[in-house]
């Protein structure tokens, strides 16, 4: 999930607004809270994300990497 901590969050839409005016607005609503997406979102997309990785076998974590307690309730996965 994309993070835009001050500073980046302002650049990034500004950018969008410029080169993707379609997907601005949307942004705009996700990131209204600050540098996290909306947490519904987040669960949304997450969910996905661990259905096709069962689907085609991928385990969402590395079993010598377990998850944080923190993100727990979201099982994030791990690109590395």
């Amino acid at each position: 999930m994309l993070r835009l901590p001050p500073g980046a969050r302002e650049w990034y839409l500004a950018w969008l607004d410029e080169h993707h005016p379609a997907l601005a607005g949307r942004y705009g609503e996700l990131y209204a809270r600050g540098a996290e997406a909306d947490p519904g979102y987040v669960g949304r997309v997450t969910g996905q994300v661990l259905q096709l990785a069962a689907r085609y076998g991928m385990s969402p974590t590395r079993p010598e990497q377990p998850l944080p307690l923190a993100l727990s309730a979201h099982r994030q996965l791990t690109l590395l």
